[in-house]
Order: structure tokens, then C-alpha cells, then sequence
């Protein structure tokens, strides 16, 4: 099955890109957390299993300036002092959930994309299913969320299935526009194909590695915007919150710079947690170790 959508410019092959490295000074705190049952699934070298193997640091005894200028605006570019970066938003992860926000957001202000390997190093880069979404003249909203009901035992949340269903079309179009490569019929247009569980061929795809293409595209769309800045091999080991009355708000995230040894800090006016790794919460799991997060799962703060 086709569809009337042209094909986009990218290529289904993940290209070495070119990513902005800054010097940092020395780390003025160390906040830190203990990580528990990972570390017989990751080597971590001697200096980092001893960072992360101290209590946690009580986040009263790290100041930070929150009344900064920089709070009541828009960063202009990446401000530093020292071993501290400020940033409109800092979301850890780059998979598809946290790139996508990046390139949304960055439209009002600085981003800093911080994850603790190469950038491409994301679940996202194994899932080898296809994207569901009502691009056949014959198929509907209706029939989708339908399916996805029933597929979801009557337990999903119709509203949220209804956005996704009817934004479905409209997101494949945007990775299009960025360079996305999907397979394509010999009339030139998407070929869709019918998975389990579906009532009609809504299945768009890129051979069997869909999510290295997307996240491919979306990489190479973060390298290429001016405000946005991604920090590759920043381990994130703290939240940086205060309590104000019952609510905790939070001002950035502390991070192990894995090549220098050095603690960089991040003061934000977002922090978003995309750092998945919710397999990892069961015995078993599918997902590679190398991605095993120790966050919860996405949120905004």
C-alpha cells in the first residue's frame, strides 16, 4: 500500500556528526547518588564508582544563583562560569523522546542535550518496528484508536489515544521535512504495511531499523540548530531542587564529564528527565545494558 507523500532527502545510514566540545574548569561540589544492581551490568572505571558510591549531597549545601539575570530572559547563547552552564532547557537523553523536545523548544530559547554516551547511542537506535499513523484514504482516526484500544485491553486512556492517533500523520510528515527516509513503493510514495493488530496498512517503516533513521534525522537536525548544544559523555548524577512551601522545584542537574573526570553543572528554567531506561525496573529486559538509566521515567521538572 502507498500514499500520496513524497519521500525525504535522508539516508538510511547513521553518519559521523560533528559536535560542539567546550574545556571545562574544576568542579567546585559533588553531588552525588548511589547507584544500586547496575554496576554488575556496567564497567564503571575506579573514579567513577567511587563518586557514585557516596551518600547523596544535601542540594542546600551546593548554592546556586538562581536570581541570575539570565532567569528573567532568554539566553542568547551558552553562558558559563566556570565548571556551571546556564541554559533556557537542559534534557538528558538523546532518543527520540528527548531530541524532539530539543528541536520544539529551542525555538524559545537555549538548549543543552546532555547524555551519557554518543549521541546516537539511544534505545531509539534499536527499535526496528515501524510508526503507526492514518495516512491511507481509506483508513481513519476512528479505526486506529479502535484498534489501539482493544490492542491495549481497554485499559489506555482514550484522550490520550486520540491525540496520538489524530497527531500521528503530521509527526511522520515533520520527520519527512527533516530528512527521514522511509520505505517508499514503486509509485515513489510510502509503503505502508499491516502489523498485528491492525485493521488496515498504517505501518510506516525503514526496512527493519525505523528508529535509527528517525533518530538519525532528529540528530542531524539538533547539530544543525544554533540553539541547541549537546553535551556527549555528561553523566547525570544529580537533580538540583529546592523546597518552596509543598512544591520542589528544580534548577538544573549535576554531571560527570566521563572523559575529563570533571563535575559539570547545569542551571535551567526546565530540566527534562528523557532518559528512559524503565525496562531496566524488571528482572529482565530486552533493552541494551549500556542504555540502563537511573532516572525515572520522562518528566518534566
Amino acid at each position: 500500500m502507498a500514499t500520496g507523500i513524497a519521500s525525504g532527502s535522508g539516508q538510511l545510514y547513521l553518519r559521523e556528526p560533528v559536535y560542539r566540545r567546550n574545556s571545562y574548569g574544576k568542579a567546585q561540589c559533588h553531588s552525588t547518588v548511589i547507584l544500586s544492581g547496575m554496576q554488575n551490568q556496567i564497567h564503571w572505571s575506579s573514579w567513577i564508582s567511587k563518586l557514585l558510591q557516596v551518600d547523596r549531597s544535601n542540594y542546600s549545601q551546593c548554592q546556586v544563583k538562581t536570581n541570575r539575570k539570565f532567569h528573567r530572559g532568554t539566553i542568547k547563547s551558552c553562558q558559563r562560569e566556570g565548571s556551571t552552564r546556564y541554559f533556557d532547557f537542559a534534557v538528558i537523553g538523546s532518543g527520540i523522546a528527548g531530541l524532539r523536545y530539543a528541536l520544539e523548544v529551542a525555538k524559545h530559547g537555549t538548549v543543552a542535550v546532555i547524555t551519557k554516551a554518543e549521541p546516537h547511542e539511544s534505545n531509539t537506535n534499536y527499535a526496528q518496528g515501524g510508526v503507526s499513523a492514518v495516512l491511507c484514504p481509506k483508513d481513519s482516526v476512528e479505526s486506529h484508536m479502535q484498534d489501539t484500544i482493544v490492542a491495549g485491553a481497554y485499559l489506555c486512556d482514550e484522550e490520550t489515544v486520540r491525540v496520538v492517533c489524530t497527531e500521528g500523520p503530521e509527526r511522520i510528515k515533520e520527520l519527512i521535512a527533516m530528512g527521514a527516509s522511509f520505505d517508499h513503493g514503486e509509485d515513489g510514495n510510502l509503503h505502508l504495511a499491516r502489523e498485528g493488530g491492525h485493521s488496515h496498512r498504517r505501518i510506516v517503516h525503514a526496512a527493519d531499523m525505523t528508529g535509527r533513521e528517525i533518530g538519525r534525522a532528529l540528530l542531524e537536525a539538533v547539530v544543525k540548530d544554533p540553539n541547541i548544544y549537546v553535551f556527549q559523555h555528561h553523566f547525570a548524577i544529580d537533580l538540583l531542587t529546592t523546597q518552596d512551601g509543598s512544591d520542589i522545584i528544580c534548577h538544573g542537574i549535576d554531571t560527570i564529564n566521563t572523559e575529563t573526570q570533571e563535575v559539570i553543572r547545569f542551571i535551567s528554567k526546565v530540566t527534562l528527565l528523557a532518559s528512559g531506561g524503565a525496562g531496566h525496573i524488571y528482572p529482565s529486559t530486552t533493552n541494551p545494558p549500556v542504555w540502563v538509566s537511573i532516572s525515572s521515567p520522562p518528566k518534566c521538572c
